[in-house]
């Protein structure tokens, strides 16, 4: 049965990352739509209009257009976890399932810094930034990128990859969400990436378990799956 599937990326990246999974969805007869969240990627968004309502509203607009087709299937990774909670919790009617792949989800109340703050307990450093307050934003480290999020992949395009990574606004991390009853009803699936080290482990599998995810999968692999396990994450994607 096709599905519609809407991508939704993580801080500092952008639609970009998703760009060899959506073949292997698409090859398999799904329609797959893949976003820039607001301020990030090739959006132009300004940094100051940026926040986690924001982030939702692209997200419902984006799953408005592809519910046509019939409900959609909503995939978070890292911090657009958060922005596909609170996108669902305001409009849950959209959606059939949401996947989140190594990827914050929320409870009542919780932000992307709280839950980066309970990572960093649980012993993984997480991402190296500075913060440059006058413009609204985190900078990563140049020389840390790699290091965070790409520990476990090899090829050639890694410089490719890592010039794409932009600032993130900070207001969307610090801003809470308050989950609805028709977000607690949606089927949920996560997928915990066991040598992530830029969100613990053990924080993805307590958070998708306080979320009484319905299925949880094990992926062997870094933060940034859809990079180095293409394969095993789309068929992940497809089985949930």
């Amino acid at each position: 049965m096709s599905k519609n599937f809407l991508l939704v990326h993580g801080a500092w990246q952008g639609a970009w990352v998703w760009n060899k999974i959506q073949p292997k969805l698409t090859a398999e007869g799904h329609t797959v739509k893949a976003i820039d969240l607001p301020g990030s990627g090739d959006d132009q968004t300004s940094v100051a209009a940026v926040s986690l309502d924001v982030y939702a509203r692209k997200i419902i607009d984006a799953a408005s257009l592809l519910s046509a087709q019939g409900k959609v299937t909503l995939v978070g990774h890292s911090m657009g976890g958060a922005a596909i909670t609170l996108a669902a919790s305001l409009a849950p009617e959209l959606f059939e399932k949401l996947i989140y792949v190594c990827a914050i989800l929320p409870q009542n109340g919780e932000s992307v810094a709280i839950l980066g703050e309970q990572s960093q307990k649980l012993g993984t450093e997480g991402p190296v930034a500075q913060p440059l307050l006058d413009k609204g934003v985190l900078a990563l480290v140049p020389e840390k990128i790699a290091p965070t999020f790409l520990n476990d992949y090899t090829e050639s395009d890694v410089d490719t990859l890592l010039a794409q990574f932009k600032p993130q606004p900070i207001q969307p991390l610090m801003e809470t969400v308050t989950l609805t009853e028709g977000f607690l009803n949606l089927p949920k699936a996560y997928i915990v990436c066991t040598k992530d080290l830029a969100i613990s482990p053990k924080l993805q599998q307590q958070m998708a378990e306080k979320a009484n995810v319905g299925t949880i999968y094990t992926l062997d692999a870094g933060h940034e799956p859809f990079f180095s396990q293409v394969e095993k994450l789309s068929e992940f994607l497809l089985k949930a």
